[in-house]
């Protein structure tokens, strides 16, 4: 890659990200020794991985820091390296301005948490300063297994947890990713309200499209009102016709009839998707149409996506 940017003169204003994002597999090796755990897992060998950024500027490069940044600080790193100043309240923060100028990268505590089943998620946290990790698993058998707590200062590899937990630090840690998890899984929205009813809802995490897990929406609509509900460009349209309600997504349409004359009405549908991870595995999706909190149509399907 690199020869070939060279080839074409673009080697020297084109910044090169290299990372991955999580650990390896480990299914040839144990290539995230002398770390714990591998890809999928949530102790140090699946959780941390190395970074190698190019950078267009060459007194930028050449630099090994041992600080500590994540996945989504790099694109609002890469916005500030072009001068783009970076939307407010994006999950990660700028690293750019600390490796221009070559001093430590700001810290803070960081959480990340993983899908396992419909119902249940695993989670893990970082202390700012670097050396207590939590780790809560998801249930296996029905039970619930306790929050774990390393620490990385007396044993970097995570290998094995403190017993019992320190109660501050499992206390505090605990507290703080219920916290980062209400403030990252709702969506920030601003709604602006017609004379009619009808309003604009727009943000910038109405720009992701499910594709991979479950998701859920529901708006509320007035009765006497007909027209659009919503719609996200290209991708899902909603809307009401007399006392039908028709949710349309690709080629897939639910439709749905309001059945009572209350002033209000809830309008939902949830969805669930597998991904094409493996050849010989064919993507599903699942999308259910709900009038207020009744199930009116659902449907079911598997599909090559391209």
């Amino acid at each position: 890659m690199l020869t070939h940017l060279e080839q074409i003169g673009a080697l020297q204003n084109t910044l090169i990200v290299l990372v991955s994002d999580n650990g390896g597999t480990n299914s040839a090796m144990d290539n995230n020794a002398p770390f714990s755990g591998a890809k999928a897992t949530m102790t140090e060998g699946g959780m941390r991985t190395p970074l190698v950024i190019k950078w267009p500027d060459s007194a930028m490069n050449g630099q090994v820091l041992a600080d500590v940044v994540s996945i989504e600080d790099i694109y609002p790193t890469v916005l500030e390296s072009i001068g783009v100043t970076p939307l407010a309240g994006l999950d990660g923060d700028s690293f750019y301005a600390a490796v221009e100028q070559r001093v430590s990268i700001g810290v803070k505590e960081r959480y990340w948490d993983a899908l396992m089943t419909a119902d249940w998620t695993s989670h893990t946290g970082l202390s700012a300063d670097g050396r207590w990790r939590l780790l809560q698993w998801y249930p296996f058998w029905g039970a619930m297994p306790d929050p774990m707590i390393f620490d990385l200062e007396l044993d970097p590899t995570s290998a094995l947890p403190v017993v019992p937990p320190p109660p501050l630090q499992l206390t505090q840690m605990t507290d703080n990713y219920r916290a980062w998890y209400t403030d990252v899984h709702t969506v920030k929205t601003n709604f602006v309200a017609n004379t009619n009813g009808s309003g604009v809802l727009t943000g910038t995490d109405f720009l992701r499209t499910p594709g991979f897990g479950w998701y859920t929406f529901g708006i509320g609509v007035p009765h006497a009102y007909e027209g659009p509900i919503a719609a996200q460009a290209g991708v899902w349209t909603m809307s009401r016709t007399g006392n039908t309600v028709t949710a349309q997504f690709g080629d897939l349409i639910l439709h749905g009839d309001i059945q009572n004359s209350n002033t209000c009405h809830s309008i939902a549908v949830s969805g669930s998707f597998t991904a094409q991870v493996q050849s010989n595995v064919v993507p599903s999706f699942k999308l259910a149409l709900y009038i207020d909190g009744v199930a009116v149509q659902s449907e079911s399907f598997r599909r090559y996506c391209r």
